[in-house]
């Protein structure tokens, strides 16, 4: 019995060394290895997650909107149409009104570094109508927060719509006017804060020349009266000064989809020929977009306004006076519709994205003229409803279609530009 003691003590511990061995000892090549615990649901889905987000790209276009966006994108408007040095085409480039215009422009704005722009274009119209501008800036002249340039312009427009005068004017007497403007102009900006606000003076030395349109000669001097159309019997020079207030949070200014966008101006402009057509102008603009579904989507709000003030005894001649109707404002209206010495115009637009280069629109606009600062009401609003389509690259709208309806039918726009 006292043999068995100490075996007694040592078998457990002999026993478990063996286990210990068995478990460490190499397994027969027969033998399977025991199953491992199955994987939870939950896991396996975090990991099938894993990996599929492994094998995400960003998205891009595809290959039909790839291709529209390197031959529309990239070379009408890089190479043909400005976004280069050197000489290109021109679209547009002349007033509302004058039909599909098209000229070449030869422009440098990398002259001495930088620091000096220049720019030459000619234009021309299926309404023959024509234009040529020239224009030397200076972007930096005063550092990086102050620029200058001036502009040289002579436009002449060989028939202008004209309805007569105020809010009652009748659709049935429209009629028609030659404009030729010759101005030159300078502006000199300061920039305290580059990227949003600007503030700054223009002045300049306007001409004018009014005679009988192109498409129904000289009636409208026998229709009406210079009473009703102060200056169609005279016409006068003027020198126009004024300053101005910029505040600019729009992303794309030529195709924004968020931000806001003011600004005040003040011109006066002093008859310094006939002496009985002076007056100031103060004008103001208010644009707002509001985008959401990842900005493609956006709600595109605008108001704007223009008040003159004639000196004592004189009167704003019938070509210098605020219209409305055209491309731009009332689009149900035939172009220049409404003039008088005042106007207010609102327009809201509800803009999606159809895919990368195409956007359409829903709009309403409401406007009117009015004689006196004191007339204005909400009351015989003029109202307008349609829908477009804007064709663009990254950062502009290339070409836009509007079509919309008012009371007196529709109207059908084509513009080589952004809506406001």
């Amino acid at each position: 019995m006292r043999l068995l003691q100490p075996l007694r003590k040592t078998l457990p511990w002999s026993l478990a060394a063996l286990c210990l061995l068995a478990a460490a000892a190499p397994r027969a090549s027969g033998e399977e290895p025991p199953a491992e615990p199955a994987e939870t649901r939950m896991a396996s889905l975090e990991r099938a997650q894993r990996e599929r987000a492994a094998e995400l790209a960003p998205a891009g276009p595809d290959k039909v909107e790839g291709v529209l966006e390197r031959r529309i994108g990239d070379d009408p408007m890089n190479k043909y149409v400005g976004g280069v040095p050197g000489l290109h085409l021109r679209f547009g480039g002349l007033p509302s009104g004058a039909g599909f215009a098209l000229g070449l422009e030869y422009k440098r704005p990398d002259l001495r570094d930088g620091m000096m722009m220049f720019r030459a274009s000619a234009a021309a119209s299926t309404n023959l109508w024509h234009g040529l501008e020239a224009e030397l800036g200076f972007p930096r002249v005063g550092g990086r927060f102050l620029d200058a340039n001036l502009v040289a312009r002579r436009v002449d427009a060989t028939s202008i719509d004209y309805f007569g005068p105020g809010e009652d004017s009748d659709e049935g007497d429209r009629c028609d006017f030659r404009s030729e403007e010759n101005s030159f102009e300078g502006t000199l900006t300061f920039k305290p804060a580059r990227r949003h606000l600007k503030v700054g003076l223009t002045a300049g030395y306007l001409l004018f020349n009014t005679g009988p349109g192109d498409e129904h000669g000289d009636e409208m001097e026998r229709r009406f009266t210079p009473q009703q159309a102060p200056g169609v019997d005279h016409q006068t020079h003027y020198l126009k000064l004024g300053p101005f207030l910029d505040i600019d949070t729009r992303d794309k200014p030529d195709d924004p989809h968020k931000g806001t966008h003011l600004r005040l101006q003040f011109d006066r402009f002093d008859d310094r020929r006939r002496g009985g057509y002076s007056f100031g102008r103060i004008g103001g603009s208010l644009e707002h977009y509001a985008p959401f579904f990842n900005e493609k989507r956006v709600i595109a709000l605008r108001a704007a306004t223009e008040l003159s003030y004639a000196d004592e005894g004189d009167a704003v001649p019938f070509y210098l006076q605020p219209t409305l109707g055209g491309s731009s404002d009332l689009r149900g209206y035939a172009r220049h519709r409404f003039r008088d010495d005042n106007m207010f115009v609102a327009s809201a637009e509800y803009r999606w994205e159809v895919f990368t280069l195409l956007d359409a629109a829903l709009f309403a606009d409401a406007g009117k003229v009015f004689h006196r600062d004191r007339d204005f009401s909400f009351d015989k609003m003029e109202i307008d409803g349609g829908f477009g389509f804007r064709i663009k690259t990254r950062d502009a709208v290339v070409f836009r279609v509007d079509t919309a309806f008012s009371r007196e039918g529709y109207g059908l726009w084509f513009a080589f530009s952004h809506v406001f």
